[in-house]
């Protein structure tokens, strides 16, 4: 019995060493919606990744649930196959009001290939009672297959 506290006590400080781990959170690219309701569309679902299938660039955004305020740094993992096919995306977060933003400016990818590329987003702040958003401009073949934050 006497062996049994220490490892219990060890198990509790682990626990407590770690709190951001459990608030990592994923959302597949398919989760959002045209930024223009007009160009859904161009949009299909290729396994949980927004593929842009019209011949010109078109926006695509996707909400992010927090739950603390605080300032988020977003990860999109996009599909960019070459230069005519690339992904531009900037997070936003917003007060209750939509009154207040905080954004983390464009950012695409800097390589292209038929792998992930991931476009890291800094800057958006998220006050209490806040939303947080990604958008991304998705070029022709493009996608965007998730975000993680």
């Amino acid at each position: 019995m006497s062996s049994i506290r220490p490892l219990v006590a060890g198990a509790v400080l682990l626990s407590m060493a770690v709190p951001g781990a459990a608030l990592a959170r994923a959302a597949s690219g398919f989760l959002g919606s045209p930024y223009n309701p007009a160009d859904a569309g161009c949009f299909s679902n290729y396994y949980g990744s927004a593929r842009n299938n019209c011949s010109t660039t078109r926006s695509w955004c996707i909400p992010a649930v927090v739950d603390p305020a605080g300032s988020y740094t977003v990860n999109v993992v996009a599909y960019a196959p070459n230069t005519s096919a690339t992904v531009g995306c900037y997070a936003t977060g917003v007060d209750d009001a939509i009154s207040a933003v905080w954004t983390s400016g464009m950012r695409y990818v800097s390589s292209f290939g038929s792998g992930a590329r991931y476009i890291t987003l800094t800057g958006a702040y998220v006050p209490g009672n806040g939303q947080l958003f990604v958008c991304c401009d998705v070029g022709p073949g493009a996608g965007v297959n998730g975000i993680l934050w």
